[in-house]
């Protein structure tokens, strides 16, 4: 039967696996990983002030490659269109 040290060490395990695994992965473009880390023990407010803070951060990085696809996507039509206009 598992006590609950054995517990507590399973835990830890999955815990700090599952750290270092979301430490690993992320936007290489913003180099920033998965894992976002919040203290939790203070006033609720704080809390909520924290998760709006990475909830903005992610939105505005979203924003920023949504907008460099379309400029590179837009640089692209233009050059396929005086291209076609050269042809002809």
């Amino acid at each position: 039967m598992a006590c609950l040290v054995d517990r507590w060490v399973a835990f830890d395990q999955t815990r700090s696996g599952l750290e270092k695994w979301l430490t690993k992965f992320g936007d290489e473009y913003t180099s920033t990983n998965l894992l976002a880390r919040i203290e939790a023990s203070g006033e609720i407010n704080d809390v909520y002030t924290q998760i709006d803070n990475v909830l903005k951060q992610i939105v505005e990085q979203k924003a920023r490659k949504q907008a460099l696809k379309r400029s590179t996507l837009q640089a692209k039509l233009i050059r396929e269109e005086e291209a076609e206009a050269e042809k002809q």
